[in-house]
């Protein structure tokens, strides 16, 4: 158990990394009108699987 906490703790250590690099290659470069929909998408993804699930 305690190899897989490790190992959970580099990945997300590699996540953030990854997403700062991400931030500093895109910085003053917009994004496709797309992108702010799956962004939301995937953020509110718990209010969407509610909705439907309450019949919504």
């Amino acid at each position: 158990m305690c190899g897989l906490v490790g190992q959970l703790a580099d990945w997300q250590q590699s996540i953030g990394e990854l997403g700062r690099a991400l931030t500093t290659a895109t910085e003053g470069r917009p994004l496709p009108g797309w992108s702010t929909e799956v962004v939301a998408r995937h953020h509110h993804a718990h209010l969407l699987a509610a909705t439907v699930e309450l019949g919504g």
